[in-house]
Order: structure tokens, then sequence, then C-alpha cells
């Protein structure tokens, strides 16, 4: 009825939405432009909220189905990673997924690079209480030399 113009913006539309919604697991990046936030980059299917302290980077990702042995955080530079092995659904064999806001994969991961941070692997702390990991990074200052100049 509204022809081709339609089912092809439509088509983008879910596709863009698989892209960078719930079930993104493709690169991303995110820029605020203006606003002294570096820039975030983001790779895998685990749901994250950042948040910035002072001088620290508090994770919190949801991490459902997981046990606390069953998650892996892993700090080098400036990136963190995540890899968590969830059980699956429980559902019955006679039952389908109509919609689901969970990742459906047993195997989770997420990357999280964040541009002009380091953090300091041995001041990494870690809790798990839920179905939820709170990662916190403390940053560590850059060495700050003065060069002469000859």
């Amino acid at each position: 009825m509204f022809g081709d113009d339609f089912d092809k913006f439509f088509d983008n539309f879910v596709a863009r939405f698989f892209e960078i919604g719930p079930f993104a697991t493709g690169k991303q990046s995110v820029k605020y432009k203006g606003t002294g936030m570096p820039e975030i980059s983001l790779e895998g299917n685990i749901p994250v909220a950042i948040v910035s302290g002072k001088n620290y980077i508090k994770i919190l990702a949801i991490v459902p189905g997981a046990e606390k042995n069953d998650i892996s955080v892993e700090v080098v530079g400036n990136t963190i990673e995540i890899e968590a092995n969830v059980k699956g659904m429980p559902i019955t064999e006679s039952e389908k997924v109509m919609y689901s806001d969970f990742p459906l994969s047993e195997k989770l991961y997420r990357k999280i690079s964040i541009s002009g941070y380091k953090f300091d692997p041995d001041k990494v702390k870690a809790s798990y209480d839920k179905g939820l990991l709170v990662v916190t990074c403390e940053r560590v200052k850059g060495n700050v030399r003065k060069i002469d100049i000859e």
C-alpha cells in the first residue's frame, strides 16, 4: 500500500535498531562534542552504563543469569573487557521467545575503551549482586614532564 519507499524506510529502521539497540553486538562509538567528555568506543552485547567520578570511572553492567565465578573482568590501559557465561532462558521446547531485552546468547561480552583515560589495573574493584556487575576503575594521571627545547 505504501510502496517501495516505505518498505526501504522500515527495513533501514529495523536494521538500525538491531545495530544500536538492546541487541547491538557490533562496534559503536559515542562522542559528546563540546561537552568535555571523552570519546567512548563500545563493542559487544552486555548492557552498560558508564559513570564518571572525580578520579574514577564506574561501569554498571547488567549480566542476567550469570554466577559470580562465570564473569571475567580485564583492564589494560584505557580498555575494560567483560565476559560472562550465562544460563539460557528457562523456556521449554514448545515455547518461543517473541521478544526479549535480554541478550539471547549464552556468552556475553563487552569491550569499553575511553579515549584520554588510563586505568590502574591494581586498583580496579568489581562486585556482583543479583545480575548487576559494578566495576570501578581508578584513573591514572599521566606523567607530565617539561621538555627542554634545544
